[in-house]
């Protein structure tokens, strides 16, 4: 993977057109908010995987990011496959950032930011910033109510056009 981004990199605003191209394709594919998160946790075990300091088993993945002069370990899992209490509450503890599409033991405590089921379905989509001054931003507090970001009892709010299945 990591020759194949390699030889890509002079390509790289293609491939910005192509991922642009796919999540407007995900808008029309996905219907709810388990999907999305699907969605979220795969692009961040694929950006682990390509990344230069990572170890990945078929369950999750640890990668070291250096932003802005400060090393960050980030920690994400891979499958719905169950991992270890101890070995996951120990891992969850050496990493900062730890993202999840399964809901997480309380004892999970990254020593910056824990993203699993539970969060990510409170604060949507969410973008983590690296710089110097690290902090999160999230679809729930920047940009309020969406189709993605709405719950079952929500739904019935919206005009029948936009509630999946009906016309």
């Amino acid at each position: 993977m990591e020759s194949f981004l390699e030889r890509e990199r002079a390509r790289l605003p293609l491939w910005l057109v192509a991922g642009f191209g796919t999540g407007i394709a995900s808008w029309f594919a996905l219907s709810g908010p388990r999907e999305w998160l699907a969605i979220i946790c795969i692009g961040a075990g694929l950006a682990l995987a390509a990344a230069p300091f990572v170890s990945c088993t078929k369950d999750a993945c640890v990668g070291w990011i250096m932003r802005a002069g400060h090393g960050y370990r980030l920690l994400a899992t891979r499958s719905a496959t169950r991992i270890d209490w101890r070995s996951l509450v120990a891992a969850c503890a050496d990493a900062d950032i730890v993202v999840s599409e399964r809901w997480l033991p309380k004892a999970c405590k990254p020593s910056w930011l824990k993203l699993d089921r539970k969060a990510l379905e409170r604060t949507g989509g969410v973008a983590i910033r690296l710089s110097p001054n690290p902090h999160v931003d999230t679809v729930a507090e920047r940009l309020g109510r969406h189709p993605w970001a709405l719950t079952a009892k929500s739904k019935s709010a919206m005009p029948l056009g936009l509630v999946k299945g009906r016309r």
